[in-house]
């Protein structure tokens, strides 16, 4: 796994899973899970190839936020990563896995991307809120890219617009609803 997001089309980290051993240049990080399945080595690189996972260390990660896009050990270890057994044993790790190998196979587009990304949110059973908060979060984080900052100042999308204002009225109608007042539309 590099230490450096790449924006492809949102900053992510580029994640593989060798089968024999590997000797890493200095900017690249390895684990090893020699005593594991394989198929749990699958399942953490598409958790950290994920939007869950690059939102996550943008957040967290001390140095992204800084206009520095290199990652430190530390803050990968910080990840929260669900159970590997039980992970692997479920219909979204499955999904994941599926994808990963995928991946080795033949280079992942944006449909696959939000594939894998979905197989994620379920696999840490995130809701759509947790979800919106993420994709937007990650969107936001990547302006400090060149292409994102060009994209900073466009207009946003009506497919955008709409998902925000969705979550939102979801929101608000359940405090207007308790105090029996009228219903937000947009």
């Amino acid at each position: 796994m590099t230490e450096f997001l790449r924006q492809v089309p949102l900053p992510k980290m580029v994640v593989a899973v060798a089968q024999r051993d590997v000797v890493y240049a200095s900017t690249t990080f390895g684990a090893s899970l020699a005593h594991s399945r394989l198929e749990a080595a699958y399942l953490i690189a598409g958790v950290l190839g994920s939007a869950m996972a690059s939102w996550y260390l943008l957040m967290a990660g001390l140095t992204l936020g800084l206009w520095i896009q290199r990652l430190m050990p530390n803050e990968i270890n910080g990840l929260p990563v669900p159970a590997l057994k039980p992970s692997v044993e479920s219909d979204a790790g499955q999904r994941v896995i599926r994808l990963v190998r995928d991946f080795h196979l033949q280079p992942p587009g944006p449909d696959e991307w939000k594939a894998l990304d979905d197989a994620v949110f379920d696999l840490y059973k995130l809701d759509d809120e947790d979800r919106i908060v993420i994709r937007d979060g990650l969107l936001k984080a990547s302006w400090q890219w060149e292409h994102g900052r060009n994209r900073s100042v466009e207009p946003v999308c009506l497919g955008e617009l709409q998902t925000h204002a969705r979550a939102f009225l979801a929101s608000m109608d359940v405090w207007l609803s308790v105090l029996n007042r009228r219903r937000m539309r947009a």
